[in-house]
């Protein structure tokens, strides 16, 4: 097997796995006591049942496709992996991507206003609620203040500043990019959510959504740092060094 040959297939290995951390992992929220009704939690439960489904069906999928390149010629395979590179790195969001969505606006409300007192910041913990909301409505990409959020983005504080990625979240009004399944269904969720009632205004801020044709999402432009996972030496590789 060729070096570029063996090469391509790493990457793959490792986005695949990736792919496999982005369905089970989630943004961490802080410790709260559960509020919700049985119904609630019930639909959650197979909200949560019907990911593990789709896992399963992706899993199924990549199967299918390594079979197919086993039985292919060389030329075929090489095709086909770089063909399937570029699909994962999109759901992954290493590429820009475009589509029907919503775009949410953050910005202090009214009573804020009159208050007169500057507004610093969106608290982080209250983006984290955002996103997760968002992807709980079946959002298939999200950017705020144009930092495209990933699995391991964190939103954190600094010294009083909230950060995404790397960069200060910039001045008012904010805007939160998304690409959707069903845009019109999550623009119509986000028009009643109790995220919007209760704990952004909370905080004296305002989300208001707007159905977009088209939304366009920049890549993440960041390194991926990836601590848990390195490329299995072959065993020919061992015995070539000894």
């Amino acid at each position: 097997m060729s070096n570029k040959r063996k090469g391509t297939l790493t990457i793959i290995t490792i986005i695949l796995g990736f792919m496999l951390a982005v369905q089970f992992q989630t943004i961490r929220e802080p410790v709260e006591r559960d509020t919700r009704d049985i119904w609630e939690i019930r639909e959650d439960i197979e909200h949560e049942q019907r990911l593990i489904s789709e896992l399963y069906k992706e899993i199924r999928a990549k199967d299918e496709v390594l079979r197919k390149y086993e039985e292919a010629a060389y030329n075929k395979k090489y095709e086909g992996i770089t063909k399937q590179l570029e699909e994962l790195k999109e759901k992954i969001g290493l590429t820009e991507v475009k589509g029907p969505g919503i775009i949410l606006t953050i910005q202090p409300s009214f009573t804020q206003s009159l208050i007169g007192e500057p507004y610093h910041s969106v608290p982080p913990e209250l983006l984290i609620r955002l996103v997760n909301e968002l992807f709980r409505y079946k959002a298939l990409a999200v950017a705020i203040d144009n930092e495209r959020i990933i699995v391991t983005t964190p939103i954190r504080d600094v010294n009083g500043q909230t950060y995404i990625n790397n960069t200060p979240l910039g001045p008012f009004p904010i805007e939160v990019k998304v690409i959707a399944e069903n845009a019109e269904k999550l623009h119509n969720q986000m028009q009643v959510s109790q995220l919007v009632d209760e704990f952004f205004a909370l905080e004296s801020l305002e989300l208001t959504s707007t159905l977009q044709e088209e939304v366009i999402l920049p890549a993440y432009d960041e390194v991926i740092r990836n601590t848990y996972m390195k490329p299995v030496e072959s065993a020919n590789k061992g015995n070539e060094m000894s």
